[in-house]
């Protein structure tokens, strides 16, 4: 008997445990719902679709469905307040739900019902908001985690179009996004993105009066056969060459995250291949001037894609440096204070 209840709780390591994850209704979001729920987490999977909440729930009686339109600022808290009021406690929270246009939104006329950038409000400012107003919540947790599904392509920008000028808000939040040549326009926004939420996660531990004490980290899955774009289009047709599977090796770095002692690593991002030092080393000497000229553009799509052919040959789910602008502290600092004035009357 001793041995079976032993052999239980090794198999269930989340007994327990409350976990957030939004974008729950498919790829990474809908794995780890489904893998965490396995571990015995009480997952509360966040979504749009009604209808495809309801398939999670048919799927895995356990799960308990939000529904939220990251769109909306307003949605996304009353989801906030929603699930603070059916949880003393969050132990996990995973902001993971993101969208990425590819060459579908060209002219940038997707905005938030507030009207922020679409990719900017949905990647970015509605987990901003979200963790914000689950905070206490979080913090009631013996031991909090809050994992941040970013990328290694936040190389790809500097970080120039997140900075706060002149009182006006940051160019990456606003329509359309960066401006940049057109055809990198939409993968600009994204990148732009990704490295908000790694400002952000290294803000929190700065600044934030509760989550300065919670284990916050961000991962990259690499390429993951997942509907993130929007329409489609051509990014999808890439994506078979060499991506992981959503429920393999996809969220391999996401487990890491939530699972690794980070006192011993002493890391606060992780990636799924060792192919990520390549890309590092080689995006390390950009310059201001070559992302103006769009050099840095076309190097870091070019190493994105060669990521994408090789990093199958070297899968490894580890901690990594990230760019030098997500070092930035003053840089972390002004996106911080502007996104704490952006989402001030949803707190």
């Amino acid at each position: 008997m001793a041995q079976s209840f032993a052999q239980a709780e090794t198999d269930t390591p989340l007994s327990g445990k409350v976990i957030v994850i939004t974008g729950a209704t498919s790829g990474i979001g809908l794995s780890l719902t489904r893998m965490l729920s396995k571990l015995g987490g009480t997952v509360v999977a966040l979504g749009r679709s009604p209808s495809k909440l309801a398939e999670i729930r048919d799927d895995i009686p356990t799960v308990q469905t939000v529904q939220v339109d990251l769109v909306d600022l307003e949605s996304v808290a009353t989801a906030a307040e929603y699930i603070s009021r059916m949880h003393e406690r969050i132990d996990i929270l995973v902001n993971n739900a993101g969208i990425h246009d590819g060459f579908d939104n060209l002219f940038g006329e997707y905005e938030t019902k507030q009207g922020y950038d679409q990719v900017f409000g949905v990647n970015y400012l509605s987990h901003f908001l979200l963790t914000e107003k689950i905070a206490p919540t979080i913090m009631n947790s013996s031991n909090p985690i809050v994992v941040q599904v970013s990328s290694l392509y936040h190389w790809a920008v500097d970080g120039s179009d997140l900075r706060p000028v002149g009182g006006k808000p940051p160019l990456a939040s606003q329509k359309g996004g960066s401006h940049g040549f057109l055809v990198f326009r939409s993968t600009r926004s994204y990148a732009n993105t990704k490295l908000a939420q790694i400002l952000h996660s290294r803000a929190l531990k700065r600044r934030h009066p509760l989550l300065s004490k919670a284990q916050i980290v961000n991962v990259c899955p690499a390429w993951v056969l997942t509907k993130i774009q929007r329409n489609g289009g051509i990014f999808k047709h890439f994506l078979g060459l060499g991506a992981y599977d959503v429920n393999g090796w996809g969220v391999a770095s996401i487990l890491l995250a939530i699972f690794d002692n980070k006192k011993e690593t002493n890391t606060d991002f992780y990636t799924n291949t060792r192919v990520s030092d390549i890309f590092s080393h080689l995006m390390a000497f950009q310059t201001g001037w070559m992302y103006k000229l769009g050099i840095r553009d076309v190097l870091g799509n070019f190493m994105a894609f060669c990521v994408l052919l090789t990093q199958r040959l070297l899968p490894d789910a580890r901690g990594t440096a990230t760019s030098p602008p997500s070092y930035d502290e003053r840089l972390g600092d002004a996106l911080y204070d502007w996104s704490m004035s952006a989402v001030e009357s949803f707190l």
